[in-house]
């Protein structure tokens, strides 16, 4: 199969097309013809080396989280999925047999049927993304209806996933974003949109129940004044900061919180329910063939994005 490997850490020009072996599937998992994948900030810094020391595999590595496409084998000890199947879902990029790739061997518990309302790139965009959001909303912050939320970030991959979802557990939800986007971000729901350029937050008078950081250029100690007594500030961007301050915190009203991506299938299947709900969908801004590999994370390293990036196969 075709795919795209780094054989050494380094700038985008690692990046290398390729033929590399079919993947052959455990008895738990599914072999799956991948038809787009999702591009995400954890991609080019796995090659950039920042995760060097978490690696599971020597090179060479695929890289690559997401993906959506059709099951063709199914492992003798998966019962629930069938050949033809379409499907989304996501792999630990640190596991280096990612994503970027014509197939991918993957565990059954690891994906879900495609939104029946959604196409194979709508459905690619989601898996990382909007686990992150839908985690750090439900289970950090323990969202529920009449809480005011602020989301940090609410136009980009995690931010507009973000937005919808508080939206769905009733929140009141205050969106700070680009100024082109405030009008993206009140589609999606926001009942506030400000520019980030022309507003601090910690500086309003206004206060929170939960503080969504999804780009991580904010703290909690800058949080704190607009936080509610027991309102709690999440980042999706672990540090040593930030766990100090997780484990600090633990003895006092207002908390600070991050956490580690894990797939988790029912929560795949929430997200698959919202979807065909009509209560969450994907924004996808950029779509790159597969041949654009390096174009399109030069791309995702750029940041201030709109929604996803996406990458077709085939």
């Amino acid at each position: 199969m075709k795919a795209i490997v780094i054989r050494q850490y380094g700038a985008r020009e690692v990046l290398e097309p390729t033929e590399v072996p079919d993947p052959e599937p455990d008895e738990d998992e599914l072999l799956v013809r991948i038809h787009a994948f999702a591009i995400n900030p954890i991609d080019w810094k796995i090659r950039k080396g920042v995760a060097r020391w978490f690696m599971r595999k020597k090179f060479p590595i695929i890289l690559g989280q997401d993906f959506s496409g059709e099951v063709v084998s199914v492992g003798s000890k998966v019962g629930d999925y069938e050949i033809g199947d379409r499907v989304f879902g996501a792999v630990s990029a640190l596991r280096g047999e990612g994503s970027y790739a014509e197939y991918i061997a993957v565990p059954a518990k690891n994906v879900a049927t495609l939104p029946a309302n959604m196409s194979f790139e709508e459905a690619a965009a989601i898996p990382t993304a909007g686990l992150s959001a839908l985690i750090a909303l439900r289970d950090l912050g323990r969202l529920q209806t009449g809480m005011d939320v602020l989301i940090n970030g609410a136009a980009g991959g995690v931010g507009h996933y973000a937005v919808q979802i508080a939206k769905f557990f009733g929140a009141y939800v205050t969106a700070i974003c680009g100024p082109d986007n405030q009008d993206f971000v009140t589609d999606l729901g926001a009942d506030e949109a400000w520019d980030y350029k022309q507003v601090d937050y910690t500086k309003k008078p206004d206060r929170y129940n939960v503080i969504f950081d999804t780009i991580g250029n904010r703290t909690f100690r800058e949080s704190i004044p607009v936080l509610q007594p027991k309102g709690i500030f999440i980042s999706t961007m672990p540090s040593p900061y930030q766990y100090l301050q997780m484990f600090l915190t633990r003895f006092t009203p207002k908390k600070s919180k991050t956490f580690l991506l894990h797939v988790e299938e029912d929560d795949l299947w929430e997200l698959k329910k919202m979807a065909e709900a009509d209560q969450l969908r994907s924004h996808v801004e950029h779509l790159f063939p597969f041949e654009q590999i390096a174009e399109a994370q030069a791309l995702s390293e750029s940041a201030h994005l709109r929604g996803k990036i996406v990458v077709q196969i085939g």
